[in-house]
């Protein structure tokens, strides 16, 4: 055995915080330019970015297996790091930019949104798991929220999108969509557009195909 190999439990927890400390070392340098690349997108649409989300994936799992690294491993870490980032730039966003993004919806529906949010979730449990709205200029995004998994994993809540309302100010109508594992959103066409959002939200309440929810 080489020297440097490690020969205890010991040594391969200490030889493991060593490298998470290189690890967090690195993700500190990525923060950087990622909260300045937020700075220069356009909407929440370009924020989450699913075709860049996408080919930074393929490059990891092709990258992971030259370097003897599980794909499926490195595609869950990175998978998971991309959406922390994702709901860091979204945060940046909305407080940088209080206000901009509601314009052009309109505000009842935004508040009938908030509102429905807030009492899908018991206050008792709040604590543990809240559903908010994000809001874009041109659609709502229903996010499910989660508090840090572990008292030194930061006070960041994750926040996952659960579906989206877009709105077609043409028409004034509300259409549904779904999010799937690469999060795309995807039309939902089990229920028209409608100028009422109370039938989308009515939708998501029952999710009878299980693909809001799960």
């Amino acid at each position: 055995m080489a020297s440097s190999d490690p020969t205890s439990l010991a040594d391969v927890r200490a030889r493991i915080d060593a490298v998470d400390a290189d690890l967090v070392r690195l993700l500190a340098d990525r923060e950087s330019p990622v909260r300045a690349a937020a700075a220069s997108k356009a909407d929440a649409d370009a924020v989450r970015a699913p075709d860049r989300v996408q080919q930074v994936i393929t490059s990891v799992r092709e990258r992971a297996s030259a370097a003897g690294l599980s794909p499926a491993v490195a595609e869950a870490v990175w998978r998971a790091m991309i959406a922390a980032f994702i709901d860091l730039e979204l945060d940046q966003r909305a407080r940088t930019e209080p206000g901009k993004t509601s314009a052009g919806l309109p505000e009842p529906d935004v508040a009938r949104v908030r509102s429905w949010c807030e009492a899908r979730v018991p206050e008792r449990v709040r604590d543990q798991i809240r559903v908010e709205c994000d809001v874009a200029p041109r659609h709502l995004t229903v996010v499910e929220c989660r508090p840090p998994w572990k008292a030194d994993a930061g006070a960041e809540w994750t926040r996952f999108p659960v579906a989206r309302m877009r709105y077609t100010k043409a028409s004034r109508t509300w259409s549904l969509y779904w999010r799937d594992r690469d999060l795309r959103f995807h039309h939902y066409d089990r229920v028209a557009p409608t100028d009422d959002i109370g039938e989308l939200l009515a939708e998501l309440d029952r999710d009878p195909t299980a693909v809001f929810w799960g």
